[in-house]
Parts: structure tokens; C-alpha cells; sequence
């Protein structure tokens, strides 16, 4: 089939763009098993900010904090929800998420791949207790190189019996 037509050509390409500008990620999030948590799950929508981990973040490296904040748009939609794991207190909720908008990503300067259990993210409290994908950010961030710079998430899975795996990528601009 010889098409000389070179709108169905552009229409081609334009659709395999807008598939690839597509990114299918999981997202990982532990809320409470208590009535209040319940209610947030029921009517609240997976926060953009669990989302926004795949996105490059600036980041500045202190003695006793780190500080990310974020830059630039994108939009998302959940497709897919599940249950992983549960305890008296806490749920594990894995989210298939499809992001749209995020553009070519920088070429990281290095790459963390981290192991961590769900023990570990308690124990952290904080907001990363909520977010293994934030968790594994600020982990690569901690034990990295680099005083400042960006960092974002490029894969994380939960592996089963309380093990996650994270590669976060991190680049010195």
C-alpha cells in the first residue's frame, strides 16, 4: 500500500508521538486503615504530588533537611487501583497511572538503584512514610553525590514481602 499523501504520513507520526508522550507508571501509596483514611480513599483522588515524583524535582542537599520543589506540567489519569498489601493499621495501594505531558526527560549524571522494605518507610515517618516513590528520592538524594541538582523517579516496584526496588535518577543541573 503506497500512500502520496503526506498528511496521513504526518498524521502517523503524530499519532505514534502522542502514544510515546503517553508514560505508564505505578504509583505506590500506604494510608490508614481507620475511617478517616477510608473516607479519603472513597473521595479523593491519588494525589498529583505521588505523580510528580517522575518529573525532575530541583533538590538542595542540607546537614538535616533536603528540600525538592518541582517545576513544569504535566497531566495524569489512573487507570487501574489494587490492594497489594495489609496490616491492623496500614494498606499498600499500587495506582496505574498514565502521564501525559512530561516531555524528553535530562540525561541523569548517575543513578541509584535502592532496596527498601516497608519497615524502613515506617520507621522514616514522615511524609516519605506515605510515599515509597518519595522514600526512595530522598534516600538517592542522602547518599548521593551531589549538595544540589535535580532528581526524579525512573522506575519503582514492589517486589512482594515488604520489598520495594527504586531507581531514581540524579543530575547535577
Amino acid at each position: 500500500m503506497h500512500y502520496q499523501r503526506p498528511w496521513f504520513l504526518a498524521l502517523l507520526l503524530a499519532a505514534g508521538a502522542f502514544v510515546y508522550a503517553q508514560e505508564a507508571r505505578t504509583v505506590y501509596i500506604i494510608r490508614g486503615t481507620g475511617e478517616a483514611s477510608a473516607l479519603w480513599a472513597e473521595h479523593m483522588a491519588l494525589p498529583s504530588e505521588a505523580v510528580r515524583l517522575y518529573t525532575p524535582s530541583s533538590f538542595t542537599k542540607k546537614p538535616f533537611s533536603i528540600n525538592l520543589s518541582s517545576d513544569g506540567a504535566f497531566s495524569y489519569s489512573a487507570t487501574k487501583q489494587r490492594d497489594l498489601e495489609r496490616s491492623a493499621a496500614n494498606i499498600l495501594t499500587a495506582y496505574d497511572v498514565s502521564i501525559r505531558g512530561l516531555g524528553p526527560l535530562p540525561k541523569p549524571d548517575k543513578r541509584a538503584v535502592l532496596r527498601f522494605t516497608l519497615a524502613e518507610l515506617m520507621k522514616a515517618g514522615g511524609p516519605a512514610r506515605d510515599s515509597p516513590g518519595l522514600f526512595a528520592i530522598r534516600k538517592a538524594i542522602e547518599t548521593g553525590p551531589y549538595r544540589s541538582g535535580r532528581a526524579w523517579l525512573e522506575a519503582i516496584s514492589y517486589e512482594g514481602g515488604g520489598v520495594f526496588r527504586a531507581t531514581v535518577a540524579l543530575s547535577k543541573k
